[in-house]
């Protein structure tokens, strides 16, 4: 990093650039601070930084630290994966509820942000004494207001045929399964109705993916036949406008994810105007209060198929519930804990 001129540097460890987003990042810069992370800009972790966020994590090389290295740093755990955390059972899909040796050293004696209550709960519940007990919730950003942008300026694209998404990784922990489950029966009960299965063949690294392509093979076969049915690969994060506009094309989005600690796909979904069918567990009914939440997803798939004036309302209220998480005001969250629990500001 070289040599540090002002106490104003941050480094977010284990934090992907699409949950710290551009303008979040952009605001902080405008203010003076020096914004760096390992997965952000490839930047590694050194005491220098005055403030650091650290997502516990064990995938993808993610960084694991003991605060007593960082003695003067300001150092903030941010709960962002719960199934890291505590994690989770492939076999039964549910959180096993396990402390994780190494993360306890950062849970005991930092300060707690987590992206959402229901996430902080889990934790606490599972770790118990060994977490620091004065935990803050502070909300994941979304580009909102770019989201909006994009969907103004794509106002007039909607046909009068009705498009349905469904778009996460294809992991059995995102619901692969009963997603494709949903997609089979409605697509032949609405063969008007056109059927949309984003990050086409996302399967990620999870130890059950084997299964899971095996699992899934003969109703992907059969939807691949289906003239309502069409399959879209995901988008490279330097294409996010693209990513955007692709998302307002859309009247309906549902999720069936049967771990879900935030939600940021379905809040960017609800911020480009698609009505989000979600069910009413997890961190559903805390983060998106927009969206339409039911016990059964397909049956709140096929209600908003055939009410446009519910679909319009779901839209509506899910964009209005997704300002809420637009990043001007995730950063100033943000600053408001820096500044709270540091004296050398």
């Amino acid at each position: 990093m070289g040599k540090v001129r002002n106490n104003k540097t941050i480094y977010f460890a284990n934090a992907w650039k699409g949950l710290i987003t551009k303008t979040a990042r952009q605001q902080l810069e405008n203010l003076g601070w020096t914004v760096d992370g390992n997965w952000l800009n490839g930047k590694n972790i050194n005491s220098l930084y005055k403030v650091i966020f650290i997502a516990p994590a064990y995938f993808d090389k993610a960084i694991i630290i003991n605060p007593k290295e960082f003695p003067t740093s300001k150092v903030f755990t941010y709960l962002l994966y719960p199934d890291e955390l505590v994690g989770w059972n492939f076999k039964t899909s549910s959180y096993l509820k396990e402390k994780q040796k190494a993360f306890i050293p950062l849970l005991k004696t930092t300060t707690i942000l987590s992206h959402s209550q229901y996430t902080l709960d889990l934790v606490a519940s599972t770790y118990g004494e060994s977490l620091n007990q004065t935990g803050h919730i502070t909300y994941l950003p979304i580009e909102f207001n770019n989201i909006q942008k994009v969907r103004t300026g794509m106002s007039t694209r909607r046909g009068t045929t009705i498009k349905v998404l469904w778009n996460h990784m294809w992991r059995s922990d995102k619901g692969i399964g009963k997603a494709l489950t949903i997609v089979d029966q409605l697509s032949l009960r609405y063969p008007d109705v056109e059927f949309y299965v984003g990050r086409k063949e996302s399967w990620g690294k999870n130890p059950d993916v084997n299964t899971v392509k095996r699992q899934t093979k003969e109703v992907l076969l059969k939807l691949q036949t289906r003239n309502n049915v069409f399959f879209r690969p995901g988008f490279n994060s330097s294409k996010i406008i693209d990513y955007w506009k692709f998302l307002t094309q859309f009247d309906i989005g549902f999720s069936v994810s049967p771990q879900e600690g935030f939600g940021l796909s379905m809040l960017e979904q609800a911020a480009a105007g698609v009505a989000c069918v979600m069910p009413s567990k997890e961190a559903y009914p805390e983060i998106h209060s927009g969206g339409l939440l039911v016990q059964n997803v397909a049956e709140g798939v096929s209600d908003l198929i055939k009410n446009s004036l519910k679909r319009k309302e779901v839209s509506q209220k899910g964009i209005k519930n997704a300002s809420k998480f637009n990043a001007e005001n995730w950063t100033e969250r943000i600053l408001e804990k820096i500044i709270q629990f540091n004296s050398f500001l």
